[in-house]
């Protein structure tokens, strides 16, 4: 089995779930269906920005996007409705698995790090209403990197203030594209597959672990 010193979890939808952010959706009018599209366009936007050598933050493009969406739908794209959203990134709660995945890491001595191109404040708030705040090492966001992930410097710059070899870390995460990245910058990668869905994309870099959930994902990584 693969070995590592620590692991790096991203945080948007591997730890915490989006759904309040939904439910926000339809308390302003808007499709609840139209969160996944919403957050895809936020990725994209602070992904291109970096890939052209510029940074954005997450609440600055997610807001943008908040009032492209409510003005597609004919909604009033006032500031109250473009808060209602982006607020409710602060009540997210932390996925079932959670608990039980940090605890077998800290079982195992196993540093537990978070990475997100989000905002830091989120996942330590979720992490301190559901009391794991002292099962995770450090929450960090790319910021002080000035690149988005998939870009190799956040992977690095976390290996570095780690102080391991990238080898020796390992990012877990939903989206392909992040596990992509990790692995390209020399880092272990570790997907989960929550949906079951079996289809990871053939033109990115095979993970080094596939698993339906973070329990399981523990287990294959640190045995």
């Amino acid at each position: 089995m693969p070995t590592v010193e620590a692991v790096l979890f991203d945080v948007n939808e591997t730890l915490l779930g989006l759904e309040p952010v939904a439910e926000a959706f339809a308390a302003v009018g808007l499709d609840p269906r139209r969160l996944d599209a919403w957050f895809r366009a936020v990725l994209v936007d602070g992904i291109a920005a970096s890939a052209a050598g510029t940074f954005a933050n997450f609440p600055d493009i997610a807001r943008h996007m908040a009032t492209a969406e409510l003005a597609a739908a004919g909604l009033p794209t006032d500031a109250g409705s473009q808060d209602r959203i982006l607020e409710t990134f602060a009540t997210l709660e932390v996925h079932r698995d959670v608990r039980p995945a940090l605890e077998r890491l800290h079982a195992a001595g196993v540093a537990a790090v978070t990475l997100t191109n989000g905002t830091a404040g989120i996942i330590r708030g979720a992490l301190e209403r559901a009391g794991l705040d002292e099962l995770v090492a450090e929450t960090w966001d790319v910021t002080e990197v000035g690149r988005w992930k998939p870009a190799p410097e956040p992977y690095l710059w976390a290996a570095e203030r780690l102080a391991l070899a990238p080898g020796r870390l390992a990012l877990v995460a939903v989206h392909p594209w992040d596990v992509h990245g990790a692995q390209a910058a020399g880092l272990q990668g570790v997907w989960i597959d929550r949906h079951g869905t079996g289809r990871y994309p053939a033109h990115l870099h095979p993970p080094t672990v596939t698993a339906p959930d973070l329990v399981a994902a523990m287990g294959s990584l640190i045995g």
